[in-house]
């Protein structure tokens, strides 16, 4: 067999695939004979067809298969030795026929087409500053989380008087342009909260209410947004603008969180007997909690300054037709051409990305794996024990190990592990390329920055 690459531009090239008989004859006529001796045909003994029976009925289809083969085996290799940086898989050449005679069998010549991998370097260094927030934990803070604890574990209690964060239980009935009960509209029982209301005269409006009055309601006023109103009266989004403004709403009941006892019941409640044994504990507690998590969140937003640099500055040339093409020829969905056109965008910009990974890999000699797979799969099992109040010390190693290759026997799960160990892997190596510069942010200014990182 012999492979001849020819480059026709930058991004594309074919190679052509020489087969002579003497490559394929062996192994063919082989599996013939073994056809023969199989070959249970009306009429002969079996095993006992002629050669040229079984060569007409079945030489054709063997012979495809071990050209396929061939071919296949000596185009991986080709490429494997002569370290082809190529996307996806050499395709034939929907242009170039076989050359050859498949009725008398000889020589084959084979083209296919290939596209290469761009060629870019990695827009990182020293001077390449991002800013990495450290969230501020003041009090103001600390005695909302303490709020908020306090709410999560108190009673909902029924009050006669709204103040403001309540939970209003109400019978809502759509009035028409007229103010009167509109025949088919929406009548139902219903509730909302308080705290969720910005609008100061509805606010006034319900404070100075009591249970049984009945008020007449701009009701989007009483949620947050299309979404809440949407469920608050049962239907959908579409379906918002066909229904009444003002409706005539009936306080039935009025209901506030009657917020737990800063006591040791609580502490142990949410942490455990005797971890916790005083407010200020409680405070030291969360303090350290919610540096956790802002860490863990100050971390993501450095990340994607860093990922949009990259996906920015990168902008390599891809060979995208020879793409499409191979996409579409190794896809299990039928998409018309207009389909793969709409999904190329995220299939060129999702390859950019693993292309900028597999750069930094090649840059840094890092490979993932098996064994990265392994003690990450490890790493999550025993944190899902731990979860669930299991206790992992006397679980035996080789038990843990087996749960550990159950898990990356299943697919889609080992897929979604290293894919956790590439990202892992990859934040490491670019964080260290670039100067991390580090700004003290409230956690106020921190939401607002995270909603434009």
């Amino acid at each position: 067999m012999n492979i001849v690459c020819e480059n026709l531009d930058a991004l594309n090239g074919v190679l052509k695939v020489q087969v002579s008989a003497d490559d394929y004859k062996s192994k063919y006529d082989k599996t013939l004979v073994d056809y023969r001796k199989k070959a249970n045909i009306p009429g002969f003994r079996p095993g006992k067809a002629p050669m040229g029976f079984i060569i007409k009925q079945y030489g054709k289809a063997v012979l495809a298969d071990e050209l396929n083969r061939l071919v296949n085996d000596g185009l991986y290799k080709y490429i494997s030795e002569n370290n082809l940086q190529i996307l996806g898989a050499p395709i034939p050449k929907s242009d170039e026929e076989v050359v050859g005679n498949w009725d008398n069998p000889d020589d084959f010549e084979f083209v296919y087409e290939i596209g290469y991998a761009p060629s870019f370097d990695i827009p990182l260094s020293e001077k390449d500053t991002f800013d990495y927030y450290q969230i501020a934990i003041d009090k103001k803070l600390l005695d909302e989380e303490v709020d908020n604890i306090r709410r999560r574990y108190g009673k909902m209690v029924s009050t006669d008087t709204i103040e403001g964060n309540e939970i209003i239980s109400c019978h809502i009935t759509e009035l028409d342009a007229e103010g009167n009960v509109k025949e088919g509209g929406i009548d139902k029982n219903t509730s909302f909260s308080m705290e969720l209301l910005t609008d100061k005269k509805v606010i006034k409006t319900l404070k100075d209410a009591k249970i049984g009055d009945v008020l007449d309601l701009e009701v989007a006023k009483l949620t947050k947004d299309n979404k809440d109103l949407a469920a608050m009266l049962g239907v959908s989004e579409a379906e918002l603008d066909a229904v009444g403004q003002v409706f005539k709403v009936e306080i039935n009941d009025v209901r506030m969180i009657d917020l737990a006892e800063l006591n040791q019941e609580l502490f142990d409640k949410i942490y455990g007997p005797g971890v916790v044994s005083s407010e200020d504990e409680l405070r030291t507690k969360i303090q350290v909690d919610l540096e956790a998590i802002f860490n863990k969140n100050a971390q993501v937003v450095f990340m994607n300054k860093i990922y949009d640099h990259l996906m920015e500055k990168v902008n390599p040339q891809f060979p995208v037709d020879f793409l499409k093409r191979w996409l579409k020829m190794s896809s299990d969905k039928p998409l018309t051409d207009e389909q793969w056109d709409n999904e190329m965008g995220n299939y060129l910009r999702s390859l950019k990305y693993r292309l900028i990974q597999n750069k930094v890999f090649e840059g840094n000699n890092v490979e993932i794996s098996y064994t990265d797979i392994m003690d990450h799969a490890k790493n999550l099992l025993l944190d899902n024990y731990k979860q669930y109040g299991i206790p992992t010390e006397d679980i035996p190693e080789q038990e843990i190990m087996q749960s550990v290759t159950r898990i990356l026997q299943d697919e889609e799960q080992r897929y979604e592990i290293q894919s956790q160990v590439t990202e892992r892997k990859f934040e490491a190596l670019v964080s260290g390329m670039v100067k991390k510069k580090e700004r003290k942010v409230s956690y106020e200014e921190f939401v607002a920055l995270s909603k434009n990182a």
